[in-house]
C-alpha cells in the first residue's frame, strides 16, 4: 500500500475485486485494475506484461506490506537462485510484446 500511496491513486476511482487473497495480514480483498508492466533487459529491450494490478485497500494495518510481483510474469521467466553469492537472475521466456532499445 505504500507504493500506491506514494504514487496517489485516486482509491475513489478503483474496482474492488471479486476475489480474497490471503496472505501475512490475513484475508485481504484487493482492488482490481488492467495494467502494463515494463521491464529493461541492460539497454537492450523491454518486455513488456499485460497484467491485473491488484492494488491494496487503503488500510493503515497493510501499509508495510510490500508489493510483489506475480506468478502470472515470474512463471513466465526462468529463475536463477545462488544464496551463497547472493545472486539471483532472471532469463525471460516470454512476454507479451519485446521492444528493442538500441
Amino acid at each position: 500500500m505504500d507504493d500506491a500511496l506514494k504514487m496517489r491513486v485516486d482509491y475513489s476511482k478503483l474496482k474492488l475485486g471479486d476475489h480474497d487473497s490471503i496472505g501475512i495480514s490475513g484475508t485481504t480483498r484487493h482492488y482490481v485494475e488492467p495494467a502494463i508492466v515494463t521491464f529493461e533487459e541492460a539497454g537492450r529491450r523491454l518486455h513488456v506484461y499485460e497484467i491485473d494490478l491488484r492494488i491494496t485497500p487503503n488500510n493503515p494495518k497493510l501499509r508495510r506490506v510490500p508489493s510483489l510481483l506475480g506468478r502470472d510474469v515470474l512463471d513466465r521467466w526462468r529463475m536463477s537462485y545462488n544464496p551463497s553469492k547472493g545472486r539471483l537472475n532472471f532469463q525471460v521466456i516470454s512476454a507479451d510484446a519485446t521492444i528493442e532499445v538500441t
